[in-house]
C-alpha cells in the first residue's frame, strides 16, 4: 500500500467511483488518513475538475466547501473547480470572498502542479478576477431544490432495531421507538471538531430552534454524535449548554451504546475516520417520519427557521407535495406562504401514500 504523502500528493485515480463521489467524506480513499492528510487530498481532487470539468452533481459539494473550509488547500482547489464553470452567479462569487476572508490569517503556498505555487488567497482573487464583471444565469447557479440533500428513503428497522442510544444525562433508550413517537428533525455532530462553520455553528442554530418551537409534541430533536467513544454524557452536556441547547424528553444530544455501524449506513453519512477519531464530514441534517422514512435536508434550513418548521409540519402530516412547494419557493416567498400552508397541514388529513 502507498503511504499517506503517496495518497495525497499522486494524482487522483479512483477506478469505478463517479468524479462527484470522489469527494464524498466517506469515499474509501480517506480512510485512515490525518485531517491534513484529507485536505490535501480533497483539494487535489477539486483541482482537477479545472480540466476536467465540474460535474453537475458536484456542485452542491463545492458550494458546501466555499461555505464552510478553513483549509487554504481545500480552497485553493475549490477556486480552481470553479474556473470550470461557463458563468457563475452572485452566491458563488460571494462565497469565493467570504472563503477568502475566512483564511486571511492562516493563508498558505499550495501546489497542485508543476507551475509556480500560489497562495490559496491568491488562488481565489485569480479565479475572481476571471470571472468579469457579469455574473451567469445558469452555470454554477443552485437548483431550485438545492434544499433537498436527497430523495426519501427508508431507514430499515431491521437494521436499527438493535441500536440504543446514550443521552446527554446517561439515559439510555432504543434508537427505533424514539424515531416513531412523532417526526424527528435528526443532525449529526462532535465535540472535537474544529471548524466553527460546521458542528458548532449547526448546534448553535438548533438550540435556536428548540428554544423558538419548544419541540415538544410537534416534533423531536436528536443530535448524534460522530465520535461516540470520545463523546461522553458530561462532553454532550457541556458542548449542548454552552450553545444554549434546551434539553428535553424531545431534545437530546445522543452517543450510540451500540449500533453505530448500523447508522452510519442506514442515514448514509458522509464522514470519514482517521486513526483516532473523525478526518473529515460534511454538514447533515434529515426529517424522519414516524414511519422512518428520511429526507435528507440542506443544512442551511436551520438559518431559516420558520420554513424548517414548515417542512417538519408537512412531514408530520405526510404532505408530499406541500414540502416541495416549501423546498422550491424562495426565501421570501417561504415566508408568504407559510400561513396558508401551516394552516393546511395541521387542518388535513394525512397522506397515506408516504414520501
Amino acid at each position: 500500500m502507498a503511504d499517506a504523502s503517496e495518497r495525497h500528493d499522486a494524482p487522483v485515480r479512483c477506478v469505478g467511483m463517479s468524479r462527484a463521489a470522489m469527494l464524498s467524506h466517506d469515499a474509501g480513499h480517506f480512510d485512515g488518513l490525518s485531517t491534513v492528510e484529507a485536505e490535501r487530498l480533497r483539494g487535489r481532487i477539486l483541482a482537477g475538475f479545472e480540466r476536467d470539468g465540474l460535474p453537475d452533481d458536484a456542485l452542491h459539494a463545492l458550494r458546501e466547501e466555499l461555505r464552510t473550509s478553513l483549509s487554504p488547500v481545500v480552497l485553493a482547489g475549490a477556486a480552481r473547480a470553479v474556473r470550470s464553470l461557463e458563468r457563475v452567479d452572485e452566491e458563488m462569487r460571494a462565497l469565493l470572498v467570504e472563503a477568502s476572508g475566512r483564511i486571511e490569517l492562516r493563508d498558505e503556498y499550495v501546489s497542485f502542479d508543476s507551475a509556480p505555487p500560489l497562495t490559496a488567497r491568491e488562488e481565489i482573487a485569480r479565479t475572481l478576477s476571471g470571472l468579469g464583471a457579469s455574473p451567469g444565469a445558469c452555470c454554477g447557479k443552485a437548483p431550485a431544490q438545492a434544499l433537498v440533500e436527497s430523495l426519501p428513503f427508508e431507514l430499515r428497522p431491521e437494521a436499527l432495531e438493535a441500536v440504543i442510544v446514550e443521552d446527554q444525562s446517561g439515559r439510555r433508550s432504543a434508537l427505533v421507538p424514539l424515531l416513531r413517537g412523532s417526526t424527528s428533525l435528526v443532525a449529526f455532530f462532535y465535540t472535537r471538531c474544529m471548524n466553527p462553520a460546521k458542528c458548532s455553528l449547526t448546534m448553535t442554530r438548533l438550540a435556536d430552534l428548540v428554544r423558538r418551537s419548544g419541540a415538544g409534541d410537534r416534533f423531536n430533536v436528536l443530535a448524534f454524535t460522530y465520535d461516540g467513544r470520545f463523546d461522553t454524557p458530561a462532553r454532550l452536556r457541556a458542548y449542548g449548554l454552552a450553545r444554549g441547547f434546551e434539553f428535553g424528553e424531545s431534545a437530546r444530544l445522543v452517543r450510540c451504546a451500540s449500533g453505530w455501524p448500523a447508522v452510519r449506513d442506514c442515514f448514509r453519512l458522509r464522514v470519514g475516520y482517521g486513526e483516532s477519531t473523525v478526518n473529515e464530514h460534511a454538514r447533515e441534517l434529515f426529517a424522519v417520519g414516524p414511519d422512518l422514512r428520511a429526507l435528507g435536508l440542506e443544512p442551511e434550513l436551520l438559518a431559516d427557521p420558520e420554513r424548517l418548521e414548515l417542512v417538519l409540519a408537512a412531514r408530520s402530516a405526510g404532505k408530499r407535495e406541500t414540502i416541495e412547494t416549501l423546498l422550491r419557493a424562495p426565501r421570501h416567498r417561504a415566508a408568504k406562504q407559510g400561513g396558508e400552508i401551516g394552516a393546511r397541514c395541521s387542518a388535513a388529513p394525512a397522506d397515506d401514500s408516504g414520501e
